[in-house]
């Protein structure tokens, strides 16, 4: 949100946070926020406010119903990933979608931090000296470490380690558009 203050032509019209705590520390954080409508129920931030998009980033388990009643506004969404938890939930919001002119993108941030694209440019540069092993399920530590140790064991090179819960975030790192 912090990143949109920043960016001409747009304008920030509600705030919603189901933590008024969150909502306080944003508007005492940034003043351009002080007098912009705040809300702990998004259903009444959509109600009430005149808008043209809305920008989700709430538990993921929340997004269905969140860019649902948002599309049913008319609004365009930009939701974190990932977009939502089934895949019928999925086709439910393309299917919303079609036939309107109505936008919805998934944020997906990693390729813009630091250390991703460090990692990015070792491994599609030829500096990790390949790839041995990708791991992309929840606690791999274990698993890396084992790999890694074999690998070290067989080549006398112990290896980049880069582990993820994200496929979409180890493909790119590998090169993947």
């Amino acid at each position: 949100m912090v990143r949109l203050l920043g960016i001409e032509g747009v304008q920030i019209v509600g705030l919603c946070d189901t933590a008024e705590a969150s909502l306080k520390a944003s508007t005492e954080a940034h003043a351009a926020l002080a007098k912009v409508p705040q809300f702990t129920d998004y259903r009444e931030m959509l109600e009430e406010i005149e808008m043209d998009a809305v920008e989700i980033s709430t538990p993921h388990t929340a997004h269905f119903e969140q860019i649902m009643a948002s599309l049913d506004k008319d609004l365009h969404v930009l939701t974190e990933k990932p977009m939502v938890c089934e895949v019928e939930h999925a086709k439910d919001i393309i299917a919303r979608l079609e036939g309107t002119d109505l936008v919805m993108g998934v944020s997906y941030q990693r390729p813009y931090m630091a250390p991703y694209r460090y990692c990015r440019a070792k491994i599609t540069g030829g500096g990790s000296g390949g790839t041995v092993a990708v791991l992309t399920y929840g606690d791999a530590r274990q698993a890396v470490d084992e790999v890694a140790s074999e690998y070290a064991e067989r080549t006398g090179n112990r290896p980049h380690v880069f582990e993820g819960s994200s496929p979409g975030a180890v493909a790119w790192l590998a090169g993947s558009r």
